[in-house]
């Protein structure tokens, strides 16, 4: 029986006890019918058809859960050899790329230098050589058939539309700008759905699923970078506004006294707190950046300096705290998060940096939510783009189309 004909029959059936097992990777069918509500004998039959389908395949329990006495338990989990999916992350210099099984697994990952600065067709061309280097690497693993590649996410730094998954603008990637990199993939890459998504949001989806967050169905993550940014879950789902705005929170208007004619002066928190203004500040006053002759100070090397005893690169960074505090306390007020997720280039100061952000956050707001910082650290962004990869060829098991 092939997916299409089972999804003729039982999609929502289905679709709930390959959910079940795609969250726990190996499940009984008795926590499958307790968790879908389905009775037992739907559950035999469904995974009976998913098992001739090559959908799912039975093993013995790695938790060590027993059916009896020294007996292991029967568990089904997703066919490893159904498909595979690959995450991507592009960053301004490297491109992080990971490759893995329908069990969830990374088998393979990679670093690619990328010049974002170059940006374009060249960019655009070294993801397309990172993707098919891991599909290779992959390959070669293998003695008989490959299986297949069904899905590739994408995660970029800028705004992406989430309706067309065009790239509206990545300002660190020279020339993306109503960039179509799902079309352009596409085009290299056929029969593959192809997602894109702001990296933010994927490193979101990334502490939903495996990080600090997980379990928690109101969170926000933020990330400080180049910029500053968040990734907003309500109701267990990834909130993305419109047209993709959601959670520029370095594009809160902060200061009180901006001004209309001058376009710097509009008191963004970017503007004010951002990554460049703290930089300026610190080669001012002398901080010594831990760097080679040929690489420009970035944040990341100022928390290197704040970490190991500057006593100015902490005060600068104790400074953009208090105030991001503020922009957190605001978002804090109008979502009421049960956590806020906190991470970036700041991830070397990252005790002072939830110390200074829980006090300023306890002053501004009656009840202030968790504040923690990122478990995924720099995998972030690749483990969220290769957990929604997972997702989608979940998906498309069913019914064989595209991701929407």
């Amino acid at each position: 029986m092939t997916s299409n004909n089972l999804a003729r029959t039982n999609n929502q059936s289905i679709s709930r006890v390959i959910e079940v097992i795609r969250i726990h990777r190996e499940v009984s069918r008795r926590l499958i019918a307790k968790e879908t509500g389905l009775s037992t004998p739907s559950i035999t039959r469904l995974v009976n058809e998913l098992i001739s389908a090559g959908i799912l395949s039975v093993g013995e329990s790695s938790e060590g859960e027993g059916a009896g006495p020294g007996r292991p338990a029967s568990v089904v989990k997703l066919d490893p050899n159904y498909c595979c999916v690959i995450g991507v992350d592009v960053g301004e210099h490297v491109t992080q790329t990971a490759i893995g099984d329908m069990s969830g697994t990374i088998k393979h990952s990679s670093r690619t230098p990328l010049n974002a600065e170059v940006g374009g067709t060249v960019a655009l061309t070294s993801i397309l050589n990172a993707i098919n280097e891991i599909r290779d690497l992959y390959a070669a693993t293998f003695s008989d058939e490959v299986p297949p590649l069904k899905a590739i996410t994408v995660g970029v730094p800028g705004t992406v539309d989430p309706k067309s998954f065009r790239v509206v603008k990545a300002p660190l990637v020279n020339g993306w700008t109503d960039f179509d990199l799902k079309e352009q993939l596409e085009a290299k890459i056929p029969d593959v759905s192809i997602r894109i998504v702001n990296d933010i949001n994927a490193a979101a989806i990334g502490e939903s699923a495996l990080g600090v967050a997980k379990g928690f169905d109101d969170f926000v993550f933020v990330s400080v970078r180049r910029g500053i940014g968040a990734g907003i879950f309500i109701n267990g789902k990834l909130f993305q506004g419109h047209a993709g705005f959601a959670g520029e929170l370095g594009k809160m208007v902060f200061d009180p006294d901006f001004k209309y004619s001058d376009v710097k002066g509009m008191g963004h928190l970017e503007t004010l707190y951002g990554e460049a203004p703290m930089l300026e500040q610190a080669i001012e006053r002398g901080v010594k950046f831990e760097t080679s002759d040929s690489s420009k100070p970035r944040l990341r090397t100022l928390s290197l300096a704040a970490a190991n005893g500057d006593a100015n690169a902490i005060e600068i960074l104790k400074m953009a705290l208090k105030n991001y505090g503020v922009a957190i306390a605001n978002i804090a007020s109008l979502l009421d998060p049960s956590i806020i997720v906190v991470g970036g280039d700041i991830d070397p100061v990252m005790e002072m940096t939830v110390a200074e952000l829980t006090k300023t956050i306890g002053h501004l707001i009656p009840s202030p939510p968790k504040i923690a910082g990122s478990t995924l650290g720099e995998q972030a962004v690749l483990q969220g783009t290769f957990y929604q990869a997972h997702k989608d060829a979940c998906d498309l098991m069913l019914s064989g189309e595209t991701v929407q």
